[in-house]
């Protein structure tokens, strides 16, 4: 009986000794299962919030880019500055014009006043 309990007190200390060796070793396990799960969760709310940004810049893109299938190309500007030219051309004349026909009613206006016929 006394081989019993001498054998039985060896295996209650290795058993205490495990546990304690047990334990030991796995408390980190727990405080990194625990830490990965905050961990997941920030993880989850920051691609949350990335996708949500990559939606919005993808919506501001097309939006901007239909609006710039309506502005004038290289070519379309080109062909604009030379319209404003011919037109500017073109004022200048009438400018000219109304410049000597100013200049016309004028002399018969004076001629008028001079002959006293008005």
């Amino acid at each position: 009986m006394t081989e019993w309990k001498e054998y039985l007190g060896f295996m209650a200390m290795l058993i205490s000794i495990g546990t304690v060796i047990w334990s030991w070793i796995t408390s980190p396990a727990k405080k990194t299962a625990s830490d990965l799960e905050v961990y997941k969760k920030q993880n989850a709310e920051e691609m949350k919030a990335l996708l949500e940004a990559v939606r919005e810049l993808g919506r501001r893109t097309q939006t901007i880019e239909g609006e710039m299938k309506h502005l004038p190309d290289a070519k379309a500007f080109m062909d604009m500055r030379l319209e404003i030219a011919q037109q500017t051309g073109k004022l200048g004349r009438m400018e000219e014009a109304l410049t000597s026909t100013s200049r016309t009613v004028l002399q018969v206006q004076d001629y008028l006043l001079k002959s006293n016929v008005a």
